[in-house]
């Protein structure tokens, strides 16, 4: 199944807003991430999965596994979900998504997602080519 919010959601809510609504929409993709890896348990940890991080041009496409998996790649909220949900998966805890927002200087913001673990905050996409 396929799922696009088109329509500029969060352009219309405030920072603080925008950010809980987005890390409940991470949370969902981990989510969706576990049951994958519940089919699929002998996928590979990220960084042993021949992916890459690749930055996207056009909007914000978010990806599953399975995806990453087929395309070769990911951006970062793609591939720290998929850490995410590994980790959750093979027990390692805590584990949780987390934001970064930077302010442009042409206005706007841009985000970044990171994965905090049991050792802080890691990058998967840094560790995979950013």
């Amino acid at each position: 199944m396929k799922i696009v919010f088109d329509g500029g959601i969060l352009e219309h809510v405030g920072p603080r807003r925008s950010a809980e609504v987005m890390t409940l929409l991470l949370r969902a993709l981990v989510e969706c991430n576990l049951e994958y890896l519940k089919k699929h348990p002998k996928t590979p940890h990220p960084y042993q999965a021949g992916v890459r991080y690749l930055r996207e041009v056009r909007g914000e496409r978010w990806k599953g596994i399975a995806q990453v998996l087929k395309d070769g790649d990911g951006d970062c909220e793609d591939l720290a979900c998929y850490l995410a949900a590994y980790w959750v998966f093979h027990k390692v805890s805590p584990v949780s998504v987390t934001l970064r927002w930077k302010k442009l200087a042409a206005g706007g913001r841009l985000f970044h997602v990171l994965v905090r673990g049991p050792k802080g905050l890691e990058d998967p996409s840094k560790k995979l080519g950013m």
